[in-house]
């Protein structure tokens, strides 16, 4: 079983996510530590780095899961419509 596909490990990178994005609703992206990331999500910094590299990292992967989720949508919406 390959770590992506660990529940505790697909677990934890959620608590990281979500831990970004309440952090994003309070500050900007450069006022952001991976620290403060770490404290929300109840994890350690070596677990935070086995995920991603660093906060800018951790926004990138938001943003192309994101762009794969919105093309999947748009992509079932165009399909029902032929």
């Amino acid at each position: 079983m390959t770590r992506s596909n660990n529940e505790r490990f697909q677990a934890t990178e959620r608590k990281i996510v979500d831990a970004f994005i309440q952090l994003l609703s309070e500050k900007t992206v450069p006022e952001i530590t991976v620290s403060e990331i770490c404290r929300l999500s109840g994890i350690h910094r070596t677990s935070f780095y086995l995920h991603f590299q660093d906060v800018y990292e951790l926004m990138d992967q938001i943003e192309i899961r994101l762009a794969k989720y919105y093309a999947a949508l748009f992509t079932g919406h165009a399909e029902s419509y032929n």
